[in-house]
């Protein structure tokens, strides 16, 4: 049994679904060892119609055969169609995941289409000096940006109850 892919809320982590066919293919087999079974069994002769020395079948058993057989291949086809299109899916979900990852938004939006980049400010306010607050890009946006105990204040770590710098 295949573990489909899941549904990426927010794309930062890996994701975790079955991409391997070792499974499909395991049932691929199995649809194919009970279609060939049906044709054998279609192909054996029943009692009523065989010579003494004959191998033959009951006509009862030979439809239940044929229908418990046809059933199991086509119950094995869909397993096998199912599991190949799920590791597909995964398979394209991971590898969306991993562009998204490391920056790639339109991948990102590709996996969850409400999906917006976290916002950074550019500038700093009107009421502030123009120094307050330095670009994100090198700076800190939130308290989790910088190491240790030291917090962000105006996009600077800085210790706790430490004035930012100019």
């Amino acid at each position: 049994m295949q573990r489909p892919p899941e549904v990426v809320a927010t794309p930062s982590y890996p994701v975790d679904c079955t991409s391997s066919r070792a499974a499909p293919v395991l049932d691929t087999v199995c649809a194919g060892y009970f279609a060939l079974n049906t044709v054998v069994l279609a192909g054996l002769r029943t009692c009523s119609n065989s010579a003494y020395y004959e191998s033959c079948v009951q006509p009862g058993a030979k439809a239940g055969g044929l229908a418990v057989s046809t059933g199991l291949a086509v119950l094995c086809a869909l397993s096998a169609g199912s599991g190949y299109g799920s590791a597909g899916r995964c398979e394209a979900i991971k590898t969306m995941n991993a562009l998204c990852i490391t920056g790639n938004e339109d991948a990102c939006r590709q996996l969850n289409s409400s999906w917006t980049p976290a916002r950074r400010p550019t500038a700093p306010l009107a009421a502030e000096p123009a120094s307050a607050a330095p670009p994100v890009e090198w700076g800190c946006a939130k308290d989790v940006d910088c190491k240790g105990s030291r917090v962000c204040e105006r996009g600077v770590c800085v210790e706790p109850g430490a004035k930012p710098g100019p």
